[in-house]
């Protein structure tokens, strides 16, 4: 009975706290932009690495009735999880505001950490108390640590749908509270009871989980799209949550505005009365440019939204157009409650929607198209804060350039509106350079309107003579202008630049600007500026195209230089402070360093491989959600058998370890050269089958990474059994800093590169423990 209860709520608590955190980041992108997000969460996550100190610090805690200790901290997790929400929901940060260093907007992010960390803390103390005072039953504790982490992540794909962003969060605290009924199981009546009574009350308060905890979103709204909602007769009229996004329907008579994650992305539904689609009249705009130079097309519109750019094609008399549409909340949206205001466009038999991802549609489909269209409605508010700086994008990189042209017609058009069309054509050149074409500057056209509107065209043959008149003929009552054309090559210096090869290698080195074409490996479309470089200065730059990255200069590096700055000076805190009260409390350790060394590197090295291998997988399992639900998830649970299995190793760790180790380096290695042609070869299979398949390839990675972390508490019980909070808390604050340290990496050298650091980083880790001997007295 005793270890179903310490495994139970362990197993409980992990899941409770890997649902806060997923729950937290779909909630957060709602409110925040996404730098933001990854500077809060990552800052709250130091909680969890806190709890080891606090118990290094204070080791009269261990003097406490370890069962008492641990119901109460899960009831303080979940109680602490509710007042999280109600701060985050109940005080608004103004973006804009932060970066003017206003004294209030600060101070309310200092409030914000505070209480997002209260639940990383209480969830980090059961684990740390647990595996202080029970190290020799370490390896299944972690098994149940890990796999109940596992489950916490997978939980988010059905609670956010259901419940909201908020109800998911909510969620958590019901777990946090059935944990502590577990640990109540060993206090009497009276704990189990008090357990009860407030998971009853946390069920009661899901169902109006929305109500009771309102997003201020009329002040999310402005923030992130401007003064535009607060026009006369906007009023929103429907919301929809899936796993992906939160989904708002504005009425902005006589259209609808579809709010994507607050305003992050939008996109418009044009009021269309049906009937006789012959009679449609051609909608002549900037979106409807590639339709002037094909009759009766067949068209793919990657992520067509409210349908907009479907009824431009229907218009222009396509005569067969494929919508592929990532998010189901949308899906849904046009298909049911809105499709008689969009005039049934979705049902015309020229038109199909799929719920899908743009990329992962077109490796799977055998058709070919006379034009694909692609479209990032991005805020420009999002867009002028720089919040896309830090986002990658796999429909964006030259391998993606390569899928369209594959397929597209002969003479098939690819059209991209978007800003920062300067590193389009970056990567057209290479892809076409790849291809073998001889002069790839004549498949390109570039058209620049107001701010930060440009349109980018790519074409499989070279543009004609004729189909460059009809852009000059209808650019210019557009208000766009020709930025770039094959007939006048070199009128703009910029786009030039990147055409002739031999002016090429210099642009791409220049001292300031990023303009190399992105790849899958760095697929950082966003990233225009070197890392660290937060303003342009070169002065031929600033007259040649690059204004526009000037003018949206990016607020993500610094973003970073805030964490890595926090992070140096909170090491003081988690390593050098517990160091100076051990050595004032006379306690000394031989092999201090080399544990709190090794576990660094654990921290480190387990981290990085995380989150890169949730990036690679983001394009295979088609969304970031995806990926990371089936990357945690998989790597989470078998980590947690090769924890479980561990245990029979206890003996001799330092010898399991050589092992090991250099089998976790072994199958990165094995993924690298394998993932490329697996992902080529199954990248159209459905997503129940990549789901297994992600699993296969992940799963002996998982299992061996899962024995390192017992099998050194092990080993650090034999020597010192003090150090274990603190080598547990070291652990969580160097997995704070992977995260940041990944991203620094992933934007310098690409994430392969990651890969291969994080194997060195734990062979570092192992020939920190390699000398010590076996059972030496502390």
């Amino acid at each position: 009975m005793k270890r179903f209860v310490y495994y139970g709520g362990i197993f409980t608590i992990a899941a409770a706290t890997l649902l806060l955190e997923v729950s937290f980041t779909r909630l957060f992108s709602v409110i925040f932009f996404n730098p933001l997000v990854f500077l809060i969460i990552s800052t709250a996550l130091f909680g969890f690495g806190l709890s080891g100190v606090l118990l290094s610090i204070f080791p009269r805690l261990s003097r406490y009735n370890m069962d008492k200790m641990l119901w109460g901290l899960s009831l303080a997790f979940a109680l602490s999880v509710i007042v999280a929400l109600k701060v985050v929901v109940g005080i608004p940060i103004e973006y804009s505001s932060i970066w003017k260093g206003e004294p209030l907007q600060i101070f309310y992010v200092l409030v914000h950490y505070l209480f997002l960390t209260l639940p990383f803390l209480f969830s980090g103390m059961v684990v740390a108390l647990l595996l202080s005072r029970l190290p020799q039953k370490v390896s299944k504790l972690y098994f149940a640590d890990l796999v109940g982490a596992g489950l916490g992540c997978f939980l988010v794909l059905p609670l956010v749908p259901l419940l909201g962003g908020q109800g998911a969060v909510l969620g958590a605290a019901l777990l946090g509270l059935v944990g502590g009924l577990f640990f109540s199981l060993r206090l009497g009546k009276s704990s189990s009871i008090i357990s009860i009574i407030l998971l009853v009350g946390v069920v009661l308060l899901l169902p109006g989980a929305e109500r009771h905890f309102t997003l201020p979103i009329r002040h999310i709204f402005k923030e992130k799209h401007g003064d535009f909602y607060k026009a006369p007769r906007r009023r929103i009229e429907t919301t929809r949550w899936s796993a992906l996004s939160r989904i708002d329907v504005i009425d902005t008579h006589p259209t609808k505005l579809i709010y994507i994650n607050g305003g992050s992305n939008v996109s418009f539904m044009i009021p269309f009365q049906g009937g006789d689609f012959r009679r449609l009249q051609p909608r002549i705009n900037w979106r409807s440019m590639p339709y002037l130079l094909k009759q009766n097309p067949e068209v793919l519109v990657i992520g067509p939204a409210g349908g907009e750019e479907v009824l431009i094609a229907l218009s222009m008399k396509a005569k067969k157009v494929i919508g592929v549409e990532l998010d189901p909340a949308i899906t849904h949206l046009v298909t049911h409650e809105y499709r008689e205001f969009i005039g049934n466009i979705y049902n015309n038999p020229r038109v199909e929607l799929i719920n899908d991802e743009g990329r992962s549609y077109v490796r799977r489909s055998k058709e070919k198209f006379d034009i694909i269209h692609q479209i990032h409605s991005v805020s420009p508010v999002a867009l002028a804060s720089g919040a896309l700086n830090l986002s990658e994008t796999y429909l964006l990189t030259v391998e993606a350039i390569n899928d369209y042209l594959d397929h597209l017609k002969g003479d098939g058009i690819l059209a991209i509106n978007r800003w920062g069309v300067v590193r389009m054509v970056s990567l057209a050149m290479q892809a076409l350079e790849e291809r073998g074409v001889a002069n790839p500057g004549d498949h390109i056209v570039v058209l620049e309107g107001a701010g930060a509107t440009s349109a980018f065209f790519l074409k499989n043959s070279p543009f004609t003579p004729e189909e460059l008149q009809i852009f000059r003929r209808y650019a210019r009552p557009l208000r766009y202008r020709m930025a770039y054309s094959p007939d006048r090559k070199k009128e703009n210096k910029l786009y030039y630049s990147i055409i002739d090869p031999t002016l090429r290698e210099e642009l791409y080195a220049h001292r300031e600007v990023n303009l190399q074409p992105v790849t899958d490996d760095k697929p950082f479309f966003d990233h225009f500026l070197r890392f660290g470089k937060l303003k342009l200065t070169s002065p031929e730059l600033l007259d040649e195209g690059m204004v526009v990255v000037q003018e949206h200069a990016s607020v993500g590096d610094i973003i970073l230089f805030v964490l890595l700055g926090e992070v140096t000076f909170l090491s003081l805190i988690f390593i050098f402070l517990p160091l100076y009260f051990f050595n004032r409390s006379g306690f000394r350790s031989r092999f201090r360093g080399s544990f709190l060394l090794y576990f660094c590197c654990l921290g480190l090295g387990f981290i990085l491989i995380e989150i890169s291998l949730i990036q690679k997988f983001v394009l295979f399992m088609g969304h970031p959600l995806y990926s990371i639900t089936t990357v945690l998830f998989t790597l989470l649970v078998f980590a947690g058998i090769g924890s479980y299995l561990s245990g029979r190793l206890r003996q001799s760790p330092q010898r399991a370890l050589t092992a090991i180790i250099p089998g976790i380096g072994g199958l990165v290695v094995l993924l690298l050269l394998v993932s490329s042609p697996l992902f080529n070869q199954f990248l159209g299979s459905a997503a129940p089958l990549r789901f297994l398949i992600s699993m296969l390839m992940l799963a002996p990675l998982g299992l061996l990474m899962g024995m390192p972390f017992p099998l050194g508490i092990q080993l650090v019980n034999q020597h010192s059994p003090r150090l274990i909070p603190l080598v547990w808390g070291v652990n969580g604050y160097f997995t704070v800093m992977g995260s940041i340290l990944s991203v620094v990496f992933a934007l310098s050298f690409g994430f392969r590169f990651v890969l291969i650091t994080a194997s060195c980083i734990y062979v570092v880790g192992l020939s920190a423990i390699l000398g010590i001997p076996k059972g030496e007295g502390a």
